[in-house]
């Protein structure tokens, strides 16, 4: 049973969402539809030709319910239908003319309205709310298909991030104390202070506008790739982010390199050069976490499967 706390926390943004878009106004967007009766449209008017099953299952309304509203919508001259050649005792609704004109309305009315609310807010703030929906969906529905991951550069406030969200997940998950993120924020920060783009660089691997993997590899161009961190928040099996990372890097050196992640909140730390400090040592994990590497044999690039997530860095 999930914490009862959780479950009201949900059921208040609820609340506050449906408030948020007007979905209980009998009036949606001020025009003379419902709710209802505008994703209803809108399931018709965006796809060729769709069945009444379809409408139900998808929807998840009651056929009797649906039966109606469609009747008065072929009434109203909004929708059409004719014999689903698949399935003679079916009919493929359209839309028509004047069903086409009501359904590009109530689209333009609902992109106005979220464009109003996203003016209200300050830079960034759009594309953050963009991306806490997406983890939403892709947490909550099954169906949702992974983002395929993007690889880029690092950015202003990238090398915070990951010294914020690597010393609080090993405080959180481990007891580790503040000398933990005061090493993180040591290897970073000698990284920015000193970053030689001919011989390092910074991948941050995302999906689309989220911020679900980061990763920072520093490396000599002399040698094999060499993990200086490697941040991963929870995210969908599948997306694809530590296989671009690692396609990447291994373009990057100009070799083949091979490396197996799981999923989940983990961590890859190389101890730190034998200069360090022994109590800077003892904060490193003696082995990799959730990231192993090997010495590539060959000078390879990355397979042409991997182009998606391809990079140029000359």
């Amino acid at each position: 049973m999930s914490d009862i706390a959780l479950i009201k926390t949900a059921r208040d943004f609820n609340r506050f969402y449906t408030n948020f878009l007007g979905l209980l106004n009998k009036a949606y967007l001020d025009s003379r539809f419902t709710l209802t009766d505008a994703r209803i449209l809108f399931e018709i008017g965006s796809q060729e030709g769709v069945s009444a099953a379809a409408l139900v299952r998808d929807l998840h309304l009651d056929p009797a319910y649906l039966s109606r509203i469609l009747k008065r919508f072929r009434a109203e001259g909004l929708i059409k239908t004719s014999p689903d050649p698949a399935d003679l005792r079916s009919q493929i609704i359209n839309v028509t003319d004047r069903g086409r004109e009501q359904f590009e309305e109530l689209g333009r009315r609902a992109n106005a309205q979220i464009a109003a609310r996203f003016d209200n807010l300050a830079i960034g703030e759009p594309q953050a709310v963009v991306s806490a929906m997406d983890t939403i969906r892709a947490l909550l529905d099954s169906a949702a298909k992974p983002v395929p991951a993007v690889i880029r550069a690092h950015r202003a406030g990238d090398i915070g991030w990951i010294v914020q969200s690597q010393g609080r997940f090993y405080a959180e998950e481990y007891g580790w104390d503040l000398r933990f993120e005061a090493l993180v924020a040591d290897v970073t920060g000698k990284f920015l202070a000193n970053f030689d783009p001919e011989k390092e660089y910074c991948w941050i691997a995302e999906p689309a506008a989220s911020m679900s993997v980061r990763s920072l590899s520093p490396m000599a161009a002399t040698a094999s790739p060499n993990c200086g961190c490697f941040m991963s928040t929870n995210q969908p099996a599948g997306s694809g982010s530590a296989s671009c990372w690692s396609t990447n890097v291994s373009a990057f050196a100009g070799r083949k390199a091979t490396a197996r992640f799981s999923s989940g909140p983990t961590t890859c730390w190389r101890p730190p050069a034998p200069s360090t400090s022994n109590q800077a040592s003892a904060l490193s994990p003696r082995r990799d976490i959730g990231c192993s590497a090997r010495r590539p044999m060959a000078k390879t690039g990355p397979s042409p499967s991997d182009s998606h997530c391809r990079k140029n860095f000359a």
